[in-house]
């Protein structure tokens, strides 16, 4: 086999020997001593000290002038004589990747990098794929997308004219997200004047748009659209002030309420000045509403044309409602679940002042209908009443009897007028009363001088009236008994988990009536020692205390007074005339 080959310049500074192999698989081999430069085999591959180019050949139709250019088929590598070096799968035009002697990088193709990259420059990407990191500390361009484990940018390009100095900023049309220098994030829907939200580096949000949350989950124990958590915010440590809404419009007044969480789970809302609570909702469902200017603190409106119900109440032991509303320009109140315009209301107040009780007041401007039936009655009490032309009355002396009461009241009854029924059909009348008995009566009955103990109820007036069990001795019809507290302790005390430091008249099973920081209470003895006595509620805090209740609290019936004496005076009368007929009649005999 013949080998022609052709030497036009050699230098060698050492012995280098260039021969035809001996061996059946290289046809050239340069050696100096013991080391091998290259060799050239059979197949024309040539493999130098440096490395091997297998099947490579040179075609100047591609790129003339290059200093390295090898090619296997479609794929070619190449060094041109500016240090550019590109790679290529598919001829000239189809280039992979290019290295500019700049230190810059261009893929043309989709490309994966296995290993992390770091890049100085810009970035531009068409297609590359990285499964290491990929750093750049300029600017990043990409006509694709941008994945990672992170997330995805999508069809995103970088322009200046949104937000220079950004450290990320990327636009598919006019929506965009930009990261600035410093740490502000911007999302926005048209371009830099129209910013729906911004989050500020100091955690502050800013939404400039309507913001609407949509989303529906597939089962019922799923989150919240909006959780919001923290604490130590405005309010101090207890408190999570999680909203501020200000109305920015020109010349508003007080535009700003807080709402927030205290440490118990109760809703507020707070005024302008963040000095009080104007709304509170605990999380038991009790709701606080606190006015502090002159206007109502609560306006209900009912538009709907058909409905006259403003608020309705329940209980928890009762499925029956209690309804307030107005019909009309009229306010009743229902008990019982009726609606309000067929109902009878329990309290109707007119449009004209008038008030009604279980009924529309049709009578007088305080009209009541109907009575409490079967009130048991053992009390003695004087009655004074109108019979046909003449005035009526009587007393009842105690015996156990069943009353119809409308109307009971504890202290005084005032009126220019007091207009007594008293028809004759109604009674069973049993006689006219003794007027010689009822002034003996009279003459018995004791006036005092006095004051009342409790003078914060009564004050310090001067009293000249009956001592009810005075008048119950010899006019009981006049009085009658009642369960009614008195003050016969009257004293203030400490109380310590419900025990009086007191000493005082009571026996267990008493009630006694307690002034205490939330009002007065009625509260029952537990147990009495020596010292002190225990009642049923575990009080921690000095209270007044007021006096017992007892069962034979005697109430006078100052109109039985008065009718005793009318039948008294009437008495008086017949013996002023029995004395005038007689002094006449001894006139006539002097003369």
């Amino acid at each position: 086999m013949a080998l022609t080959f052709s030497i036009y310049s050699i230098l060698v500074e050492n012995n280098l020997t260039l021969l035809a192999s001996t061996a059946s698989n290289y046809f050239i081999t340069a050696a100096s001593g013991s080391t091998t430069y290259f060799n050239v085999d059979n197949k024309g591959n040539l493999s130098t000290l440096g490395g091997h180019l297998a099947n490579a050949t040179y075609s100047g139709s591609y790129t003339d002038g290059t200093i390295i250019d090898y090619q296997i088929g479609n794929g070619r590598i190449i060094v041109g004589p500016n240090d550019n070096l590109s790679l290529y799968t598919g001829g000239i035009n189809g280039a992979t990747m290019s290295v500019f002697a700049t230190n810059s990088i261009t893929f043309y193709q989709p490309t994966t990098i296995n290993s992390n990259l770091t890049v100085t420059g810009n970035s531009t990407l068409n297609g590359t794929l990285f499964s290491g990191t990929h750093s750049v500390l300029g600017n990043i361009s990409a006509t694709g997308s941008i994945s990672s484990t992170a997330g995805i940018l999508t069809t995103s390009t970088y322009s200046s004219t949104y937000s220079s100095g950004a450290v990320i900023d990327y636009a598919t049309g006019n929506g965009r997200i930009s990261v600035g220098s410093n740490a502000n994030l911007s999302i926005y829907t048209g371009g830099l004047a129209n910013t729906p939200i911004s989050i500020f580096g100091t955690n502050s949000v800013i939404m400039y748009q309507p913001l609407t949350v949509n989303a529906t989950y597939s089962t019922t124990s799923a989150a919240a659209n909006i959780n919001i958590s923290g604490y130590n915010t405005k309010g101090g440590s207890s408190y999570l002030d999680f909203l501020a809404a200000t109305n920015t419009v020109s010349g508003a007044t007080n535009p700003t309420k807080w709402f927030r969480l205290d440490n118990s789970g109760t809703l507020q809302i707070i005024n302008s000045l963040y000095s009080s609570a104007i709304f509170a909702l605990t999380d038991s469902g009790a709701l606080s509403i606190t006015a502090t200017a002159s206007a109502a603190a609560l306006t209900i409106t009912q538009n709907y044309p058909t409905a006259d119900c403003l608020l309705q109440l329940r209980s928890r032991d009762t499925t029956a409602w209690t309804r307030i509303g107005s019909n009309g320009s009229d306010m009743a109140i229902i008990t019982g679940g009726t609606d309000l315009t067929n109902g009878t209301p329990g309290l109707h107040i007119s449009s004209l002042n008038n008030v009604g009780i279980n009924g529309v007041a049709t009578r007088a401007r305080l009209d009541i209908k109907g009575a409490i039936a079967g009130y048991a009655s053992t009390q003695t009490y004087a009655y004074y009443a109108l019979s046909g032309t003449t005035t009526n009355t009587g007393y009842y002396n105690g015996s156990s009897q069943t009353i119809t009461p409308s109307i009971w009241a504890d202290q005084r009854v005032l009126a220019s007028e007091f207009d007594a029924i008293s028809d004759e059909r109604i009674k069973d009348i049993k006689g006219i009363s003794n007027n010689t008995e009822d002034l003996d009566i009279l003459k018995q009955i004791q006036i005092t001088d006095y004051q009342y103990k409790d003078k914060i109820a009564n004050g310090t007036n001067n009293f000249k009236k009956v001592i009810g069990q005075q008048v119950q001795k010899v006019f009981p019809q006049a009085v009658k008994e009642q369960k009614d507290i008195v003050p016969d302790i009257f004293k203030l005390a400490n109380i310590i988990n419900g025990v009086v430091q007191l000493v005082a008249d009571v026996k267990e099973g008493d009630t006694i009536k307690i002034i205490a920081q939330t009002g007065e209470l009625k509260v029952k003895v537990i147990s009495v020692n020596e010292e002190n006595f225990t009642i049923d509620n575990p009080l921690n805090e000095e209270c007044f205390i007021y006096g017992k209740e007892v069962d034979d609290f005697v109430v006078v019936d100052y109109d039985a007074l008065s009718m005793l004496n009318i039948s008294a005076t009437q008495e008086i009368i017949k013996r002023l005339e029995l004395l005038e007929k007689e002094n006449e009649e001894l006139r006539k005999l002097l003369k």
